[in-house]
């Protein structure tokens, strides 16, 4: 439920995760105090001033002040409801879930908010790889129907081989939407990364032609989950929203977005998203963002083989950006 003020809990699943991120990014012989002091920095990329006491379940984290920037909303949307057997039917209701979401904002706010459409397996089934096509393709239609600047979807489970045949249709689909930022999952620990999912993958996002679609962008991750909001399990019906960047209304009158009580407030429990065309990088770690090696499918391989599968597969999400 949407908490009264801006003050924010971080999740038990938040903090431990920026814990082992940390972790992970000082290395094996890194102190319990430098981890601590890295992950409250992780937690402040959200947005998020973190008190004194220490790391644990019951911390509090308040918004940072002492900037009017106006803080970006994220939507997490379900799709699960809208799945159909007949493409026409699939593609009229997420136009329609989506787009009333998005009108429940107000004006001012839908130009700083970005909808994560998450449940979208589910519309892939019993449908031919085309149906990619009309997802992507509705969800572009919303974001121009709302004045939504960048919608994240669908998600494309690549370890599942049943999926690959939606990589092929990954150019045409990049360089058509760009306020569209799909994303693909290439691994998980059960499965592990495989080389030659990403060796397709590379293979597809190479023929992206160039120049055709800037600031476009398309999200690559691992250990993720379709039916997550911003790390937290939630039920499909819900509307789950992450405020970054906040600001005291009582400071910055009118910066604060607002939206309905009725949707469930949460603090992101993973590294920020970037955000397709954003103006500035104070949204997003520049070290997680690539240029796409346009026509060099070697190149582009090299640079998933770097970030993916040389990176230790553990259970913290990783993700990289590539940027079109």
């Amino acid at each position: 439920m949407a908490l009264p003020d801006p003050h924010i809990a971080p999740s038990a699943y938040a903090l431990e995760k920026a814990v082992r991120v940390a972790a992970r990014k000082l290395g094996r012989g890194a102190s319990a105090e430098a981890i601590e002091r890295e992950a409250l920095n992780l937690l402040s990329m959200e947005g998020f001033q973190p008190l004194s006491s220490p790391i644990g379940p019951s911390r509090k984290a308040t918004p940072s002040g002492g900037t009017a920037i106006a803080p970006l909303l994220h939507v997490s949307i379900s799709a699960a409801a809208c799945a159909s057997r007949r493409p026409t039917t699939q593609k009229a209701r997420l136009y329609d879930v989506l787009r009333k979401g998005a009108l429940e904002l107000s004006p001012d706010t839908r130009l700083r908010t970005r909808i994560h459409v998450r449940d979208t397996s589910s519309l892939f089934l019993g449908h031919a790889p085309e149906v990619l096509d009309d997802l992507v393709e509705t969800l572009a239609h919303v974001a121009n129907d709302t004045s939504i600047p960048g919608m994240y979807g669908p998600f494309i489970d690549a370890a599942l081989t049943e999926n690959l045949a939606l990589i092929e249709r990954l150019p045409d689909v990049l360089s058509a939407f760009p306020a569209v930022c799909p994303i693909i999952q290439v691994g998980t620990p059960d499965n592990g990364i495989s080389e030659s999912v990403v060796e397709a993958l590379a293979y597809a996002l190479a023929l992206v032609p160039s120049g055709q679609a800037a600031g476009g962008s398309i999200l690559l991750t691992t250990n993720d989950c379709d039916r997550r909001a911003f790390g937290h399990r939630v039920h499909a019906d819900a509307i789950v929203v992450h405020q970054r960047n906040a600001v005291p209304q009582e400071e910055n009158p009118g910066v604060s977005p607002s939206f309905p009580g009725s949707w469930h407030r949460v603090m992101a429990a993973d590294l920020p998203l970037m955000i397709p065309g954003a103006a500035n990088g104070g949204d997003h770690g520049p070290e997680r963002i690539h240029p796409l090696p346009a026509g060099d499918a070697g190149a582009v391989f090299r640079l998933l083989d770097d970030a993916l599968l040389s990176a230790p597969l553990s259970g913290a999400r990783r993700q990289l950006v590539l940027t079109y």
